[in-house]
């Protein structure tokens, strides 16, 4: 029977687990959870080895709710103990994926409900999905697929809100279709560089968050949210129209070498300073792929903290001469990135850093340290730097990054210390 329809990403129309030739494993470091219904079923596995090994490594969590009732106990390694010797889930190949815990069941796919309506984005977390949404220009393209799931079995979805857009008592919530396309869409205009068009989309996410919030708002207080929020995506599409933009964000190349040096300077600390915290917290979801991957990029610039300067000027030099020229050549990628970012984010209504502005805010961050990371990568490999290490590295990122939300937390609290916790200073990480 038919599933149920869905427009996704034509990336994510062609995914397919690729098993064992996989560079990583899906739940390696990760707590993988097993719902009470699910763990019922494996503990009656028909299956005498499955069952014995579901005994032995998914464990019942006391006090948690249905949906996280039971835990894969991982190994010292911290990769899951169901898999066999060619790194493919012992369950599924035995059983079936029906049998899977939901969540490995799911991944890399997320489900959000719009209206009456699914949406998916893979998360780039996995390297398979992280190759096809990245490396093909026409990867976001619509493509229309059956959702996995027969009539009358309720989609998992992760979030969302249901009902006509134009019902709901949150301006965001009415018009989330036009701001995530308003903001896809001005992704997608290369006329202007990729962080005049990010801090562009700051300054709009900052206008829009400044349309009051009521709980129970009159038909006359909503029409005036309505004309706000309208009145406020008309004025930006002109801004990129127009061509005001430049003045309102200027090329690092138009300032002095000293202004340029000292804004070389503060971006190396910051983002050395949240790789520092990132790794700080590095125990149980070490991850070799990110702790690989950051090591080159430092040495790619010959970083030396005795040295701030010099590893500034060197840091320079490889987004002149390496990086530069390769992603001006294949733009999409990075555009691919942070296309998916929105969507996997369910933006504006993610709620990172609690409100539109802050959770852009987040995005640019995760923008910044991947294309700190993606310089010092084009530093390492020179004329060898190519699309996979693009992969490699935002696969790695979105791994070990973006599936914690204590270090966007930590982020928030480290910008804080640099004074930097703005859009203005933010534009400055990121601009090229």
């Amino acid at each position: 029977m038919a599933g149920v329809q869905s427009v996704v990403p034509r990336y994510l129309a062609g995914f397919n687990c690729i098993g064992g030739e996989c560079p990583d494993t899906c739940c390696a470091g990760w707590d993988v959870t097993v719902d009470k219904a699910q763990f019922k079923k494996l503990r009656a596995a028909p299956d005498a080895a499955i069952e014995r090994a579901v005994r032995e490594h998914i464990k019942p969590v006391p006090g948690m709710p249905t949906e996280l009732h039971a835990k894969i106990v991982l190994r010292p390694d911290k990769s899951c103990p169901m898999l066999d010797g060619a790194k493919l889930c012992s369950i599924q190949k035995r059983l079936g994926p029906a049998w899977l815990p939901r969540i490995c069941n799911d991944f890399p796919r997320n489900y959000f409900y719009v209206g009456d309506h699914p949406e998916v984005f893979a998360t780039f977390a996995c390297p398979e999905a992280a190759r096809l949404g990245l490396l093909a220009a026409d990867a976001f393209a619509p493509a229309e697929v059956a959702l996995p799931f027969p009539p009358g079995k309720p989609v998992p979805y992760r979030c969302g809100f249901k009902g006509t857009q134009d019902q709901h008592s949150d301006p965001l919530q009415r018009h989330f279709g036009r701001i995530r396309d308003f903001f896809w869409d001005t992704l997608r205009i290369r006329e202007y560089s990729l962080s005049q068009r990010l801090l562009l989309l700051g300054l709009l996410a900052r206008r829009l968050g400044g349309v009051a919030f009521l709980d129970d708002p009159s038909r006359r207080q909503i029409a005036t949210q309505d004309r706000a929020m309208q009145t406020a995506l008309v004025e930006y599409a002109g801004v990129l129209v127009d061509g005001s933009l430049r003045q309102l964000t200027p090329s690092r190349s138009a300032q002095e070498p000293e202004s340029q040096l000292r804004e070389a300077l503060l971006r190396q600390s910051v983002l050395q300073g949240l790789t520092a915290v990132r790794m700080s917290a590095f125990t149980t979801a070490n991850h070799p792929g990110f702790l690989q991957c950051v090591e080159q990029a430092f040495n790619g610039f010959g970083f030396d903290s005795e040295d701030a300067v010099g590893s500034a000027a060197r840091f320079e030099a490889a987004e002149r001469d390496w990086f530069g020229p390769y992603d001006r050549a294949h733009p999409h990628i990075l555009e691919n990135f942070l296309l998916n970012e929105i969507g996997g984010s369910f933006f504006p209504l993610g709620k990172e850093w609690h409100g539109i502005e802050r959770e852009w805010m987040a995005i640019m961050v995760l923008y910044a340290l991947v294309r700190f990371y993606l310089i010092g990568l084009a530093g390492f490999y020179r004329e060898q730097f190519s699309g996979e290490h693009y992969v490699r590295l935002i696969q790695s990122v979105c791994r070990v990054i973006s599936h914690n939300a204590g270090f966007l937390k930590q982020v928030h609290l480290e910008l804080g210390k640099h004074g930097m916790d703005n859009l203005a200073s933010i534009a400055i990480l990121i601009r090229e």
